[in-house]
């Protein structure tokens, strides 16, 4: 169903001489009773180091479809609209912000809020977006969209968190979506791990696209163990490499589902990252025999609570190592699709179907 808009008349206010006036009001989308609704709430105020922009580009992610169901709530502080990464200018600056000026065009991710014409991102946080793009074209909203989540994620995940080394396996669940995708070139380019993806069939072709080394079709989700097995040896083969029984690292959004076949293609001391939980929250069968067994180490991590430190560092990490090879052409973000906000509900519904193949991006 099309998100209700809930109108209200919008005044303004004035700022600083020969800033702009901005608006008292704006819209953005709220859950209610687990349905987006647009509705017109504050613009927010940016606070010590912060930053007010206009946004231009919101992106959507699995964790918003999480929040709507009512699994994932903001931390505490953060906006209790949806949106976790956006692209805007800068209109305001909070006080002692002095990195980004008003007037800059920059990306970031944010605890909450990003679904709005308005919201406030922490100055070490926000990325100055670059100015021309693959082939020195402008640099469009949607498409910058589709890295500050998904690409911090990414990185976080393989180095951060998986601790990933050159020639290591590493599984790469869900593998055609945005961090799938991002993971396997991060991996080829930076890590030069071997990115083996399992995804569906009809999204295999993009998993490849995106440098992974070998793509399994998951199938049912129920069988596709064996297969990741045979691949990672024959890539370690290609590689001039030894045999081995097991993955060195799983990269799993997907949670309960695939426990039992995780357990069964890791290494000894193998790690496990999981950082979704899309197929179930309750692990079956005797899954802690197995993993004592083995040793896996099992790290389980999120993005969207870690604090300004933390996400400071990924977005230095970003912005100097990543978004030079997006300008350059060597890295990719597809986007599938973009909605306007008060689409928000079907955007949504297209992210919790995985009918996307790319960014799907709401633009206000």
């Amino acid at each position: 169903a099309m998100a209700q808009v809930l109108r209200s008349i919008l005044c303004t206010r004035a700022g600083a001489p020969g800033a702009m006036a901005l608006p008292m009001f704006m819209k953005g989308v709220l859950c209610v009773d687990k349905e987006p609704k647009v509705i017109e709430v504050p613009v927010p105020q940016p606070g010590e180091n912060e930053l007010l922009l206009k946004v231009e580009a919101a992106g959507v992610n699995r964790a918003d479809c999480m929040q709507a169901a009512g699994n994932y709530p903001p931390p505490p502080g953060a906006s209790e609209l949806l949106g976790l990464e956006v692209v805007g200018t800068v209109v305001k600056c909070g006080p002692n912000a002095s990195r980004h000026p008003e007037g800059t065009r920059v990306m970031s991710i944010l605890a909450g809020g990003g679904y709005a014409q308005y919201c406030v991102v922490h100055e070490r946080v926000a990325m100055a977006c670059p100015e021309t793009w693959r082939g020195g074209e402008p640099a469009k909203s949607e498409e910058l969209c589709a890295i500050p989540e998904t690409w911090s994620t990414a990185h976080q995940l393989l180095h951060l968190v998986g601790k990933a080394q050159e020639n290591e396996v590493v599984v790469v669940h869900a593998g055609a979506s945005g961090v799938g995708i991002a993971a396997c070139q991060i991996a080829k380019h930076f890590t030069k791990a071997i990115a083996i993806v399992t995804c569906s069939a009809s999204k295999m072709q993009a998993a490849k696209d995106a440098g992974a080394a070998a793509v399994v079709d998951r199938g049912d989700g129920t069988g596709w163990a064996a297969a990741v097995l045979e691949a990672a040896n024959k890539e370690r083969e290609a590689r001039g490499l030894p045999a081995k029984t097991g993955v060195e690292l799983v990269l799993d959004p997907v949670g309960a589902s695939y426990c039992e076949q995780n357990c069964e293609i890791l290494a000894m001391d193998g790690r496990w990252v999981v950082y979704g939980l899309m197929g179930g929250m309750t692990a079956p069968g005797p899954l802690l025999a197995k993993v004592l067994t083995k040793r896996i180490q099992i790290l389980g991590t999120t993005l969207r609570a870690r604090t300004v430190d933390y996400k400071a560092e990924l977005s230095d990490h970003v912005s100097s190592q990543i978004l030079p090879l997006h300008v350059s052409g060597d890295f990719r973000a597809p986007v599938c699709k973009t909605f306007k906000l008060e689409e928000a509900a079907d955007a949504l519904k297209m992210m919790g179907e995985s009918q996307n193949l790319g960014k799907i991006v709401l633009v206000p």
